[in-house]
């Protein structure tokens, strides 16, 4: 995994379903396997009123010939837990229904909004979200792109830090 230009976007952009558009702000990883690109990321500070240390993962694309393998998980696992090392928040919004039940499986992302057509509900603990309850919301809301979002609330990785963040900003 590495930082890459925004310009590696246009090899992933058509996997997409949102535009081809990335912020100019963002922050751009890219990760390979056997020097193929196999993975795309991009990741933004998120403008809040109140907290300012969080980031937000804005695209993510994994390239078909590597899909189904759980590089999407690992890759944003990799950027949130290096991030955690600086005191940043990290979260990510997804329509799929299978990352959705992915993150939601997992003790280290926390579900903080349950999937649902522009849904403004916070979920005060994962716990409190069933797959049961997912489905029918995704369901009821056919016509419209139903929505997930999740925080990182594993632990910090040093390792990755350094790898990622820390050698990064010292070129």
């Amino acid at each position: 995994v590495v930082r890459c230009d925004r310009k590696v976007w246009r090899i992933f952009a058509r996997h997409h379903y949102l535009s081809g558009v990335i912020p100019s702000s963002s922050r751009t990883w890219l990760m390979t396997i056997n020097k193929v690109p196999a993975a795309f990321l991009a990741e933004m500070r998120q403008p809040h009123p109140k907290a300012k240390n969080i980031r937000r993962i804005s695209r993510m694309v994994v390239s078909p010939d590597f899909q189904g393998l759980g590089l999407g998980y690992v890759f944003m696992s990799m950027i949130a837990s290096a991030y955690k090392c600086e005191k940043e928040r990290t979260t990510a919004t997804f329509a799929h229904p299978s990352l959705i039940h992915t993150f939601n499986k997992s003790s280290n992302w926390a579900m903080i909004k349950k999937p649902g057509k522009n849904s403004q509900h916070s979920v005060g603990s994962r716990k409190d979200t069933t797959m049961t309850d997912m489905s029918s919301n995704i369901k009821r809301h056919k016509s419209a792109r139903a929505t997930a979002s999740f925080e990182w609330c594993g632990s910090k990785n040093a390792s990755y830090h350094k790898q990622l963040i820390e050698n990064y900003s010292k070129k």
